[in-house]
């Protein structure tokens, strides 16, 4: 089993992120689809198989903008067969969430909980990451003013000489 989960990790390689969004809201993400579509013939060609067995759920019931929603929340104990049968085998957990405000949220908390096993399983990662190189200086969004850290420390030091209600109402004011 081992030595087949290694060589399809070996093959897969990184599974790059797409953009995606909702209005002013942008995010990168790898879904469920680019992952399985990588590692299924790879699963085929070294004979694993993944079979969930057992799942542990919760429901949550939540509001949003209003409306009722509900967040489930499953544990999934899955087993993972090799090219040996059912004697090679190794066991996983993962968790998923998935929130509605239909009944999708389980399917979307079992496809979270999968997606997580293949990710960690597999060790993919995206070849365009590379957290070593990222600054924090600035992140390139223009709707955000560039702190001057100078004045803002002499800010901090001015409001530390301050005491009893002038000290109270500029930290009010601050938050």
């Amino acid at each position: 089993m081992i030595a087949a989960l290694a060589r399809v990790e070996g093959e897969i390689g990184g599974i790059e992120k797409r953009k995606g969004g909702d209005g002013n809201l942008q995010y990168a993400f790898r879904g469920i689809d680019a992952i399985s579509t990588a590692a299924q013939p790879l699963f085929a060609k070294y004979g694993v198989v993944i079979v969930p067995a057992g799942v542990e759920h919760s429901l949550n019931d939540i509001t949003v903008n209003g409306k009722p929603w509900t967040d489930a929340v499953v544990v999934v104990s899955w087993s993972i067969y090799g090219p040996g049968g059912i004697e090679d085998v190794i066991h996983a957990q993962t968790v998923g969430m998935g929130r509605a405000g239909d009944d999708k949220n389980y399917p979307k908390a079992i496809t979270q909980a999968y997606k997580n096993l293949l990710l960690r399983l597999l060790c993919i990662g995206d070849p365009e990451d590379d957290t070593d190189g990222i600054t924090h200086e600035r992140d390139g969004r223009t709707d955000e003013p560039a702190v001057d850290l100078s004045v803002a420390q002499e800010a901090a030091t001015r409001v530390s000489k301050l005491s009893g209600a002038d000290k109270a109402l500029v930290t009010k004011l601050a938050k």
